[in-house]
């Protein structure tokens, strides 16, 4: 199975990570959501899915004072025909590109066989590989595999890796993979919102590793949430998601799920859209809590909700609403 691919609108810098969310996601969010070449030499092929071949670690060789400035130089080409490729609007435009992106193909080839042992070279052209407008994902993460074992820390290569064996259907390997990301830049929100999603898409996988206990699988998720959501409080969408991880936790903190989902209410504007969806997670919320005075509340709560596509979940929640 193909993986969805998830946009999280303004939530990362454009261009900041070529591969933001390629992972085997849980279905898509509800529709009221609101608002993700042969192999160079001395490279052996990736394997079966769900394996990942991993050379013998190495020492990373800096490049050459020249060999940096071709780099820079291929760099610039990359970015310059991935926009191009971006911005097409026919099959015909972007098989124009062709001959250009197999050119720099050629010229990365070239430079890495002069100099196999770089890191940051071997990701550069496994960007490239990755890219939608090449789509070779298991040469790339072969290249990605060799610059991690010339230089195991660079996050980035972790991140990509972890990816790369999630939508191969190894979420156990991608698990770990992630948490070196996040060990490596605590600072980047994405790292911790992938291990939440991959927790949520391919939870009885891992629990059946004996590696995990549900306890310690849902104190992860809730963790990786909370701090995606801490790193980028400005951001709505990363908010939801993280007032969202409460359903789907065995012991749900619901006094905790409530207040998340209050002070996202207060950041909507009252007459929109999203605000009334907010507004239904709370009267959700409350009757899931069902603390004395929860029922009258989630009614009062529900029926400020006037949007015709809300009804239908409205009507849901009513039905299990107590009269009494």
């Amino acid at each position: 199975m193909r993986p969805v691919v998830e946009k999280f609108p303004n939530t990362l810098s454009p261009g900041k990570v070529v591969w933001l969310l390629p992972l085997l996601l849980p279905p898509a969010l509800p529709a009221d959501t609101p608002p993700a070449l042969a192999a160079p030499a001395g490279q052996a092929a990736a394997a079966a899915p769900g394996k990942l071949f991993r050379p013998p670690p190495e020492t990373d060789e800096p490049l050459p004072e020249t060999a940096r400035v071709e780099l820079a130089t291929l760099a610039a080409r990359q970015k310059n025909l991935l926009a191009q490729a971006a911005a097409a609007t026919s099959t015909a435009a972007t098989d124009d590109l062709r001959p250009a992106f197999q050119s720099l193909c050629d010229d990365y080839e070239r430079l890495i066989r002069k100099h196999p042992r770089n890191a940051a070279l071997l990701v550069a052209f496994a960007q490239l590989l990755n890219s939608p407008a090449l789509d070779e994902r298991h040469r790339a993460a072969g290249l990605l595999a060799r610059a991690d074992a010339l230089d195991p820390a660079i996050p980035l290569v972790k991140n990509q890796l972890g990816n790369y064996l999630a939508e191969e259907g190894d979420p156990a390997a991608a698990v770990r993979f992630y948490l070196d990301a996040i060990a490596l830049a605590p600072g980047e929100p994405l790292y911790h919102l992938q291990l939440a999603l991959l927790i949520s898409a391919a939870r009885d996988d891992l629990l059946k590793t004996g590696a995990w206990s549900r306890r310690n699988l849902d104190e992860t998720f809730l963790n990786a949430h909370e701090r995606a959501a801490a790193l980028r409080p400005d951001d709505p969408a990363i908010a939801y998601r993280r007032a969202l991880a409460f359903y789907d936790v065995e012991h749900p903190d619901w006094d905790k799920a409530l207040a998340l989902w209050r002070a996202l209410e207060t950041r909507l504007e009252k007459t929109s859209r999203q605000h009334q969806i907010v507004r239904r997670h709370i009267a959700k919320v409350l009757l899931n809590r069902a603390a004395p005075g929860d029922a009258p509340a989630a009614r009062e709560t529900l029926s400020s909700i006037t949007a015709p596509e809300l009804a239908p979940k409205k009507q849901e929640l009513l039905q299990t609403c107590p009269t009494k």
